[in-house]
């Protein structure tokens, strides 16, 4: 939202999205933005191998980085070098080391497992605020008494005995804790007893009372907050080695985070992280990254990229239908200071775009992809779009914008076939069922079945 309405720049979303974490001060909106790192497929298995879990976690990390910000497809050197493009081994876990120093464990259970930041209404965050002042002035006093009580605690226990042996009470907690000598109670005891002791002390109580009044409301409210998954990386520096065919635990010899040996060097005081990455990627003398993102938009735009094969610009990819447009594209994009709406205005406003899609015999024989531009794109409807055309022309299509996913029509059941019954699909009524595409929910393993054209989301996918 914020990238939006600002108008971001792409240099600058990239270096949030890569390492917001890293920035100096860095703010919860850049902490947040580092979630897409950790918008992996996430296994929960209690069989599997934690080590193992998050290695993977890292190759989606790292596969996913070279395709989107350079059109590289890594995924062929992550057990040898590549094929056919100057990739190496060495290169992949030398990258690999980039993304290798967060807390994460792969450890199962909590999917929403740490590095996390916790998430608040202002409602929330104004009460929390207040609630840690009052702590604040709350604990001093508690601490005091305490302080106070303390000598007084050896007379405390002798008439406690002698009230107990009194009143024949051997069976109380408090008799059986003071059966035993102060000298012989283990840490548990002795705590358990000077507990009893400072609430015996009713100014000490009603204090005590009122903090653990004030903690739990905290905690109630941290318990609410919406958990983000985001990166940070740990104090202590992970080694990182080359994996034998990409297994986890063949460890061959170490390496260093450094970006792969056939592209321009990192500048030498840049910092070996992501923050150092994420920058180096938006260097402008980098030949990669601006012209894939520049690719990619155009073929938003005009139904296939200069370079077709836009998830791929290695040996193996297509060649670039007008390389000199490309280059003058992403040459216009960096100049421009990465501005993604003056470049699909670009686009737009262009002779290209703006041409008919019609076209005659001659014209489709002569260029029947339009690889040339020779006419104006032409388009399907995508399965989302005819849902919405659908709404619309019937009369139910909800105008509302914005707010929280909706989960419309689908077959009962299908949730539950593919979570072993664990995950019940619940859905919702009134216009919620008719809220444009773009609002429904997306369980990432199995998509909504009205949308029959899409990838699968599990890894990334740019066409």
């Amino acid at each position: 939202v914020k990238a939006f309405n600002e108008n971001m720049p792409f240099d600058q979303f990239t270096v949030w999205q890569l390492a917001g974490d890293l920035l100096p001060e860095a703010s919860e909106e850049q902490k947040i933005a580092t979630g897409f790192n950790r918008n992996h497929m996430i296994n929960g298995e209690g069989g599997r191998i934690a080590e193992e879990n998050r290695v993977e976690y890292i190759f989606d990390q790292l596969e996913t980085v070279g395709t989107v910000w350079m059109g590289l497809t890594f995924n062929c050197c992550r057990c040898h070098d590549h094929k056919f493009d100057p990739l190496t081994n060495k290169d992949y876990y030398s990258f690999f080391a980039f993304f290798n120093q967060t807390e994460v464990t792969g450890e199962g259970g909590d999917p929403k497992m740490p590095p996390n930041l916790p998430l608040y209404t202002d409602e929330a965050k104004k009460r929390l605020s207040e609630l840690q002042d009052e702590i604040a002035a709350a604990t001093p006093g508690v601490d005091a008494r305490k302080r106070e009580l303390g000598p007084g605690q050896a007379d405390w226990e002798r008439a406690q005995h002698f009230r107990i042996a009194l009143a024949e009470d051997t069976e109380s907690e408090l008799a059986k804790l003071l059966d035993v000598p102060a000298d012989q109670r283990d840490e548990k005891q002795n705590e358990k007893v000077k507990g009893l002791f400072l609430e015996s002390d009713e100014t000490y109580r009603e204090a005590n009372e009122q903090l653990r009044d004030l903690t739990k409301e905290r905690d109630g409210i941290d318990k609410k907050a919406v958990k983000v998954m985001v990166m940070q990386d740990m104090a202590e520096l992970r080694p990182t080695y080359v994996l034998e065919r990409g297994v986890y635990s063949k460890h061959k010899e170490e390496v260093a985070a450094a970006t792969p040996a056939a592209l321009p060097v990192m500048p030498l005081d840049a910092p070996r992280n992501r923050l150092g990455l994420a920058r180096w990627l938006v260097d402008p003398q980098h030949p990669l990254t601006s012209r894939v993102t520049v690719n990619r938009f155009w073929a938003e735009f005009f139904g296939q990229g200069l370079v077709r094969t836009t998830e791929n610009f290695g040996v193996q990819g297509g060649p670039a239908s007008h390389p000199e447009l490309l280059d003058w594209l992403a040459l216009t994009f960096t100049e421009t200071g990465w501005d993604v709406k003056a470049l699909l205005r670009l686009f737009v406003t262009s002779a290209a775009y703006r041409q008919s899609s019609e076209a005659g015999i001659e014209a489709l024989a002569a260029d029947p992809q339009n690889r040339y531009l020779s006419r104006g794109p032409r388009f399907r409807m995508p399965s989302w779009m005819i849902r919405d055309q659908a709404l619309f022309a019937g009369g139910l299509l909800a105008p509302k914008l914005g707010g929280p996913s909706v989960k419309p029509y689908q077959p009962d059941g299908l949730w539950e076939e593919f979570s072993f019954g664990n995950i019940k699909y619940e859905r919702d009524t009134g216009e919620s069922l008719y809220r444009r595409s773009l609002y429904t929910f997306w369980r990432r393993i199995v998509a909504p079945p009205l949308f029959f054209d899409s990838s699968t989301r599990q890894t990334c996918t740019v066409k």
